[in-house]
């Protein structure tokens, strides 16, 4: 297919160059004009042309056309001068996948690494924002569901720092977009990568030096990676190669992205010549489509939220005009250097407090192995620094498989500032880039002013047989039969009305 020759080089955010756009242009048979993005225009379109994807107001059309370029815009990045080309990784077919991992074929009808018999072996879908760090969250995004197939277990669920291989990689930045294959994959391999609570994401280039202070002993590193065979910086993968690619983990992917694509909801999308930038993208499956008419696609995991498309999903024609699987790249990727993982940290309830009791609520916070013969190492970072009111015992120490190793949490009211509900986020570190997060909750509530014996603050004892001190029963209207409104009513009515304005307030306008 002509399109597979007619890429700009190496990038995952960035445009066309002139004369590559103009060549597209020459084969489509005329100069392309971008189409109207106007979403009554594109669904008349799609039902016109037979399409076979549904085109919404999602969260990416909400935003302005400035909003959108951010994030998969960038100048334009040429092919090295030299002639070198990033090697093919001839590895890429020997990859160890784990016994428990799914056996892939590549035969199958369908097949999806987010869902394979209901276990997802991918991670979270992420949000790059106003960045154009697409590439950055697709490495990110196949080194994570990898460890998780090397590993023989959908939910270990590594969560790599973004930021950190945007700011640590040579060359790479927002404005820029990304930078060669060669360059994340040594990043990768030779530098690793922390967890995202040791470098937080900000949606800007940042500096490498902003990750925790002890971020060296929290790095993930991948064995190696490259192309496969048929990819080029000019061409497009062959679905042969990719669908190989697959059998180990998700496959890193170029493509180009339509102005219409803002609006993809659901379906097989097809792309158009209106090309708004380039984007990076990981696929992690196929679908054949054999039982109906759609085209034959692949399924991929985008970096623009679950806001956008299926969850943060999209399905796209084979061998679509977008170019979808320029520069096809896998990353091996292995696990076993993670010789302990730890289970999910399950968040104690919330814990409960008056103002003023001067309360300590006393809780335990669970650490447990669910593979690996231990010890393991842990220690607890708090998130921002350790919140007054909570106190945590201890803050390092060791795990051995099969024992639970239990942390005391205690809640002082007297350290907590006013009422409310208030969380500390703690990281607990394990090893090799490992960590686990969880969130810590205190809840201190006004306290009773109630203090003589029939609990209403007033000098008497309610007398009565309704209790409010009158000499005569509340009606169904709860007026006391006098004409005048009952005083709890009317604070009722007072605060039903306030709450109406607030709703009205915050409705957009």
């Amino acid at each position: 297919m002509a399109f597979r020759t007619f890429f700009d080089s190496g990038v995952g955010c960035g445009s066309f160059v002139a004369g590559i756009v103009t060549a597209v242009m020459m084969m489509a048979g005329g100069p392309a004009v971008s189409d109207s993005t106007d979403l009554e225009t594109i669904r008349k379109k799609i039902e016109m042309e037979g399409m076979h994807w549904t085109a919404s107001e999602t969260s990416m059309s909400a935003l302005s056309e400035q909003e959108r370029r951010a994030r998969v815009m960038s100048p334009a990045l040429s092919i090295p001068d030299d002639g070198t080309l990033p090697p093919v990784y001839h590895g890429w077919q020997t990859i160890d996948v784990h016994p428990n991992a799914p056996v892939v074929d590549v035969l199958a009808e369908r097949f999806s690494w987010a869902d394979v018999t209901g276990d997802d072996w991918t991670t979270s879908v992420k949000d790059q924002g106003q960045c154009g760090s697409c590439a950055v969250f697709a490495a990110i995004a196949v080194t994570e569901a990898r460890a998780n197939v090397s590993a023989g277990d959908p939910d270990l669920d590594l969560n790599l720092a973004e930021q950190n291989l945007l700011s640590c990689t040579t060359g790479s930045s927002c404005e820029t977009g990304t930078w060669d294959t060669n360059l994340f994959v040594s990043t990768l391999r030779d530098d690793g990568i922390p967890d995202e609570w040791c470098h937080p994401y900000t949606e800007s280039t940042g500096n490498c030096a902003d990750a925790c202070a002890n971020a060296g002993d929290r790095k993930f590193y991948i064995v190696d990676g490259g192309w496969v065979p048929s990819a080029g910086w000019l061409t497009v993968a062959s679905d042969e190669d990719i669908k190989t690619g697959l059998i180990s983990g998700p496959v890193y992917a170029n493509m180009m992205v339509p102005d219409d694509f803002v609006y993809y909801s659901s379906g097989v999308y097809e792309g158009s010549i209106a090309i708004m930038s380039w984007h990076t993208v990981a696929i992690v499956g196929w679908d054949n489509h054999s039982s109906d008419s759609a085209p034959a696609s692949w399924i991929v995991k985008n970096s623009w939220g679950t806001g956008w498309g299926m969850n943060g999903f999209f399905e796209i024609k084979r061998g679509d005009a977008t170019g979808i699987g320029a520069q096809a790249t896998v990353l091996e990727v292995d696990s076993s250097v993670i010789e302990n993982i730890m289970c999910e940290i399950e968040a104690p309830d919330l814990a409960q407090a008056d103002d003023g009791s001067g309360d300590v609520v006393q809780d335990d916070l669970s650490l447990e192995l669910c593979s690996g013969d231990g010890p393991m190492s842990f220690q607890v970072e708090p998130v921002g620094g350790l919140v007054s009111w909570l106190a945590i015992t201890p803050t390092a120490g060791q795990v051995s498989s099969g024992n639970v190793t239990t942390m005391s949490l205690s809640y002082s009211e007297s350290d907590f500032s006013g009422t409310g509900t208030q969380y500390q986020d703690l990281v607990v570190v394990g090893e090799d880039g490992h960590a686990r997060m969880v969130s810590i909750g205190f809840e201190v509530s006004a306290g009773d002013a109630d203090s003589d014996a029939d609990g209403d603050t007033d000098s008497d004892t309610d007398t009565d047989a309704d209790g409010d001190h009158d000499s005569g029963l509340d009606n169904a209207a709860g007026d006391d039969g006098c004409g005048c409104v009952n005083t709890g009513s009317s604070q009722r009515v007072t605060g039903l009305l306030f709450s109406i304005a607030q709703l009205f307030w915050s409705l957009p306008r």
